[in-house]
């Protein structure tokens, strides 16, 4: 069986990658639609071939909890030593999404590498202090631990010292050439360069820019936001060059995808938090292999096919809605769902006095769908049924059958009870 890494460039923009990562050889899909527009629902049904409403797992029931098998589940299960490096604290907050790993190393942990080295990242997590004297505790814990001393203080000054732009690519990159990989493996990655906060051309402080910011009256700077997105991106590209190079030393494929895009002004808003538009759902997706040609195939295709695609590589027989992306799927259009939003953004839009009407007006669920002549269509909850191409027919009716045959799984609404640090680090993150 091959050994096969899947590396998500989170809130990577298509039209940034397109700009940004021409180095990258594969196959390059260029009509690649994700089945929502942030992590949780994505990741969700990148790792079951099915929408989000079906195995219900998005914003009010984050937990990987679906009765389906998972993919790291049927994959190791079949022979392959499943391993996630995420630099996304979203899988670590909730219960469910190491499914399958036999390592699952989360945000915190990624630069303990070595048996022996101090867990910095773990340290830091659970300091409430900032700055130098969050560092000087961790320092303290490091020298009362059992653990290879000089190496991990000269870790921590490295770690300290790490550029604002970084959002865990160098240390993934650490991670994986600290790890002796077997035959027969999978690799998750997650990489959050391009999540906000994005970090300046200048070097200034890091930008958070929340959905809320939008309808506030606080002054936005559209310009500096768009620029360090672009200074972020092309950080990532830097860094992705170099883990792409050791990844292709010991996985015979890679999948290179972006969960969901940005915001970055367009229509009016900023971040992914809500809504369908085509800036959020167009992801850059890339497979590549020793056998595969470096080419663009122009189908139209989902997220969802990646699960069906990488089990086709592992020759395994599963059940999804996807199809095998190097195979001869068959045409069908691409669903993307928006299930309103999260319980923590009401304090968001309270924190930037933001009428709550506005708040309100948007927690009712979205459809949007893209046919296979790449005409799209979705809804909005104050501009009406955006159309963009021609249809063969109404894609009101069109939208409203392809969502009535989806089979959704009714979950209850969790309150997703998290801890100080972590709201902090949502808060961080754009999302609370």
């Amino acid at each position: 069986m091959p050994s096969i890494a899947v590396v998500v460039l989170d809130t990577l923009r298509y039209d940034t990658f397109y700009e940004s990562f021409d180095w990258l050889p594969g196959r390059r899909f260029t009509r690649a639609y994700a089945p929502s527009h942030w992590t949780v629902p994505v990741h969700g049904s990148l790792f079951t071939g099915r929408y989000a409403s079906e195995i219900g797992v998005h914003g009010h029931s984050p937990m990987l909890d679906c009765p389906e098998p998972v993919l790291a589940e049927q994959l190791r299960a079949a022979g392959h030593y499943t391993r996630a490096f995420t630099a996304n604290p979203q899988m670590s907050y909730y219960d469910g999404w190491d499914r399958g790993f036999e390592d699952f190393v989360t945000y915190s942990s990624l630069d303990a590498y070595r048996e022996d080295d101090f867990d910095w990242g773990a340290a830091f997590d659970g300091i409430a202090a900032t700055g130098i004297e969050k560092y000087a505790r961790a320092i303290g814990q490091c020298l009362r631990t059992d653990c290879a001393t000089l190496r991990s203080l000269r870790q921590g000054f490295e770690l300290y010292r790490r550029s604002e732009a970084d959002g865990g690519a160098r240390s993934v990159r650490d991670r994986i050439r600290g790890t002796e990989f077997g035959d027969d493996e999978f690799l998750f990655v997650n990489l959050m360069e391009t999540h906000t906060p994005y970090h300046p051309p200048d070097d200034g402080d890091p930008i958070i820019a929340v959905a809320a910011d939008a309808f506030s009256d606080e002054p936005l700077d559209l310009a500096r936001i768009r620029a360090s997105y672009r200074t972020s991106a092309d950080y990532l590209s830097e860094r992705y060059r170099e883990i792409f190079a050791d990844l292709t030393d010991d996985f015979e494929y890679v999948v290179t995808l972006s969960d969901h895009g940005e915001l970055l002004g367009e229509h009016g808003l900023v971040n992914h938090s809500f809504g369908l538009w085509p800036e959020l759902v167009h992801v850059p997706l890339v497979i590549s292999g020793d056998d595969i040609a470096t080419e663009y195939d122009h189908r139209v295709t989902s997220l969802l096919d990646v699960h069906q695609t990488v089990a086709a590589l592992a020759g395994l027989d599963v059940d999804s809605r996807g199809e095998d992306l190097l195979g001869d799927p068959e045409p069908t259009p691409a669903l993307f769902e928006y299930h309103g939003l999260l319980p923590f953004h009401e304090g968001q839009f309270d924190r930037k006095d933001v009428p709550a009407e506005t708040f309100e007006e948007r927690r009712a669920p979205l459809n949007g769908f893209v046919e296979p002549s790449g005409a799209l269509a979705h809804e909005t909850h104050t501009r009406g049924f955006r159309t963009i191409g021609r249809f063969d027919e109404d894609p009101a009716e069109r939208l409203s059958g392809l969502v009535a045959d989806l089979d959704r799984r009714e979950v209850d609404a969790d309150d997703q009870q998290v801890s100080d640090r972590a709201r902090d680090r949502l808060e961080d993150l754009g999302y609370a």
